[in-house]
């Protein structure tokens, strides 16, 4: 395999997996949208087709199985072209120039074209094994087989622009970022794949430019549209999959550190020890073995916390945050363990100097208190029984900002202000009654009204997973 070779194994690996991962994350996300099922069909389908337009350039294979690879090309183009406009069809919403018979009509002319395409020789007359790839002589319905995928993508892309145009606010900058990815992996497909390689495949050239590069930069043009489509969902959560893509993420950091921990074991080992099974070589597998350990539990909570911070709570959906935490907590049976998980939450997204939950049975009297961010002394201030009674006392009320403590009365209204806190805000239901108590945020700036009423959403997400 010469350098060329590797170069378009290495942009097809990185677009098949690239494309497989982001299609499977959309579609697991939400089975039942039509525009994640549509998606997750395009972009498997366009996989397919860029491993296909790879292998029947690899001259190691025998000229029979390489004229099927070639094939396999234009049955996958052609869907892929297809995918692409039912795709700009669906997303983020319908397009009204036309109804959704027509897209099934044109979905029966696609399936005949690709058949036509792939196992005549109208399309495809004969071929012939070159020096760097397999060429093929044109039949009478190439050019226009080329013309038709070219405008199916020319039409794909005024749906799009149409609905830019149309759009505004969030779902306006989700379609940028697809429209700008989409139009440029269109521009770099239609020129190499559909223009260039036509001319020099009709000229008879056979240098490794035009019959390898040209390909090659065509599959990269998938890259682009791949990586538009990923900003978007991380800037602008597209199709809403950030949690899911910050948990691949987090398992793909941990593999990667238990990778590259066994390899400098082995390596050490190899370079080191005849034999794994030495009695040095094994205390010495121990003891990496519990440093490995060591450094995990730090580098697990670390890659966690960025993984969180950088990614999945980078901008927050309210939608999305009450669908997460409702999994965590329906997947937990200790109410401490529920508290935990919604501080963390909580302090992931809002970033307070200082929070706490204080929790309260009516029917058994118990109270339950957590806290992230307070001091010993804090603590005592606030787990006072003064502090406790006037709250419970306030349990109806709305949520209570710094500036109206003095509903408190003086003491605890002084006692909360030195400890650092800023809202209460209660919630009750039953016999369960809840109180979040939230200092300022650690950085500039304050809680809005917004952000207040999502943690008090929060808050009663909490009581009815405990009641």
């Amino acid at each position: 395999m010469d350098i060329v070779d590797l170069l378009g194994l290495i942009i097809v690996a990185i677009t098949f997996f690239a494309n497989l991962l982001l299609s499977v994350m959309v579609l697991l996300k939400d089975r039942r949208s039509e525009v994640n099922r549509v998606f997750f069909m395009f972009i498997s389908l366009l996989s397919l087709w860029v491993v296909s337009s790879f292998l029947w350039t690899i001259t190691v294979f025998d000229e029979q199985l390489l004229n099927v690879f070639l094939r396999f090309d234009f049955f996958f183009a052609t869907l892929g072209a297809f995918g692409f406009f039912v795709f700009a069809y669906v997303f983020p919403f319908r397009f009204k120039g036309f109804s959704s018979k027509w897209v099934l009509i044109l979905g029966v002319v696609a399936m005949i074209v690709s058949v036509v395409s792939s196992s005549t020789n109208l399309v495809i007359k004969n071929t012939h094994l070159e020096v760097f790839s397999l060429s093929y002589t044109q039949g009478p319905l190439d050019i226009p087989y080329a013309i038709l995928i070219f405008l199916t993508i020319v039409v794909s892309m005024y749906m799009l622009f149409s609905k830019y145009l149309k759009s505004d606010g969030k779902v306006r900058l989700q379609i940028t970022y697809v429209l700008w990815g989409a139009g440029v992996s269109a521009f770099i497909v239609s020129v190499t794949s559909l223009l260039l390689w036509r001319i020099f495949n009709y000229l008879g050239t056979t240098q490794q430019f035009a019959v390898e590069l040209i390909p090659n930069i065509g599959r990269f043009g998938m890259v682009i549209f791949t990586m538009s489509t990923t900003y978007s969902i991380l800037k602008h959560r597209l199709f809403g999959i950030r949690f899911i893509l910050g948990k691949i993420m987090l398992w793909f950091g941990i593999a990667m550190f238990f990778f590259v921990g066994f390899y400098v074991t082995l390596w050490l080992e190899q370079f080191v020890f005849s034999s794994a099974f030495d009695p040095v070589a094994i205390f010495l597998n121990v003891i990496i073995a519990f440093s490995l350990a060591s450094i995990f539990s730090v580098f697990e909570r670390e890659l966690k916390e960025q993984v969180y911070k950088k990614i999945v709570y980078v901008s927050y959906d309210p939608d999305e945050v009450r669908e997460e935490l409702f999994l965590k907590l329906s997947s937990l049976d200790s109410v401490e363990e529920k508290l935990d998980t919604v501080l963390d939450t909580v302090e992931f997204i809002f970033k307070p100097k200082l929070q706490g939950l204080l929790l309260l049975d009516d029917s058994n009297g118990n109270i339950r208190m957590n806290w992230r961010g307070v001091t010993d002394d804090q603590l005592l201030i606030l787990e006072s029984e003064s502090i406790v009674n006037m709250l419970l006392q306030h349990a109806n009320d709305d949520v209570v900002s710094i500036e109206e403590f003095s509903l408190f009365g003086k003491d605890v209204s002084d006692s909360l202000k030195s400890v650092g806190i800023e809202e209460v805000i209660p919630s009750s239901k039953g016999s369960v009654i809840a109180f979040y108590l939230l200092g300022g945020k650690k950085h500039f700036g304050s809680f809005t009204r917004e952000n207040i009423d999502d943690l008090k959403s929060i808050l009663t997400q909490v009581i009815e997973s405990i009641s």
